[in-house]
């Protein structure tokens, strides 16, 4: 007789700057054309036009360019909150210029992962400027790539802390790569080799691997959200486990009863130790 369940789941400038308050229109097909506050003339050529588009950096030349933005801050009133909104949106450009060049010296830099410390000497602002239903003002700034000295070092707890927040956004093959390189550099604790065999099933699972790889990952992640108390995650893993093979082991099964008690479904726990029952009637029980 099939005794099997089944339930569903759910589951400042080198110059003095020109200032020109223009209307700018050199933006790319069907993006949103800048209201532009000010631009330096003699400095637009150097900049690519995606910088009119919003934040990012980009590299001309020898030269590093940078879109920073701020919100709106009405709190402070008309004059001092469109300064400070100036002020903030700089030094946006301004860590964004420095993450340019870190780039450079550490290839797998993250800004999540990394700490970065950055001096100028000298950084131009080329425009200010709004964007039709985006808040606030962005930036744009460059500064040659030889005036900005970065020094770079590797953030091992903001690598984790960005590593298990992509993980809790389900993009497990963006949180596997945190995991492994907080690994290659030395960082093996057993609560990180953890999220980072997780991540690495859950990778797995979604590629479609079958046979062998893909009971190992479902072990993993059965285990994984058994330990954290995550009990419909854990019978989710547990339960295509148990339809993965046409002879699930006891110890499978007492998981699945004990599991399914967590998770409030007393049936199928009952009915899951009756199949142990029927299936090694001589032993004791667990």
């Amino acid at each position: 007789m099939n005794t099997r369940l089944k339930w569903g789941h759910q589951v400042r400038d080198l110059f003095a700057p020109i200032l020109c308050v223009v209307a700018w229109n050199c933006v790319g097909a069907g993006a949103a054309e800048p209201q532009i506050v000010e631009r330096v003339a003699e400095l637009s050529t150097l900049v690519p036009n995606a910088a009119y588009d919003g934040v990012g950096n980009w590299r001309s030349g020898e030269f590093q360019v940078a879109t920073g933005h701020s919100i709106s801050i009405d709190a402070l009133g008309a004059v001092k909150g469109r300064r400070t909104e100036r002020e903030l949106a700089e030094e946006d450009a301004r860590n964004r210029l420095a993450q340019g060049v870190a780039i450079t010296s550490a290839p797998d830099f993250s800004a999540d992962a990394f700490e970065i410390q950055a001096s100028f000497k000298g950084v131009r602002v080329v425009a200010t400027y709004r964007l039709p239903g985006r808040d606030g003002l962005f930036l744009i700034a460059l500064a040659k790539t030889s005036e900005i000295n970065v020094q770079v070092s590797f953030a091992p707890a903001k690598a984790r802390a960005h590593g298990i927040a992509l993980f809790g956004a389900q993009k497990y093959a963006d949180a596997s790569a945190i995991f492994a390189m907080l690994s290659t550099r030395g960082v093996q604790d057993a609560e990180t080799l953890s999220w980072a065999r997780a991540a690495s099933a859950y990778v797995n699972l979604d590629a479609g691997f079958k046979g062998g790889t893909r009971t190992r990952a479902l072990e993993t992640l059965a285990v994984f959200h058994e330990k954290r108390e995550q009990w419909d995650d854990c019978m989710k893993f547990y339960y295509q486990l148990y339809e993965s093979t046409d002879s699930p082991d006891r110890e499978l099964l007492e998981k699945l009863a004990t599991v399914a008690d967590r998770t409030h479904r007393s049936s199928n726990a009952t009915a899951f130790r009756k199949e142990i029952e029927r299936r090694w009637p001589h032993l004791e029980k667990p």
